[in-house]
């Protein structure tokens, strides 16, 4: 169930989102991404700011191709 608080939404966070969601695909992952870190951006150490910073350069690396990533026969082998 949705928490009550994100059913009504002032007439200025309506215009923010409306512009936000009119943003390429790209750049609405990056937003997303920006406004996500700095919701926790006071409760992360620098060991877990190194390992976002990772993960986003993997990501980044499988989404565009330059990294294919294991298969799922690969990735279950590495595991035993």
């Amino acid at each position: 169930m949705i928490d009550g608080r994100f059913k009504i939404m002032s007439p200025e966070l309506k215009t923010i989102e409306d512009q936000a969601m009119a943003l390429p695909a790209e750049d609405r992952e990056r937003l997303a991404s920006h406004l996500f870190r700095s919701l926790n951006a006071e409760s992360l150490n620098q060991v877990d700011l190194d390992w976002l910073e990772f993960a986003e350069k993997r990501f980044q690396a499988l989404k565009n191709g330059t990294d294919v990533g294991l298969s799922e026969e690969a990735f279950f082998k590495a595991l035993v």
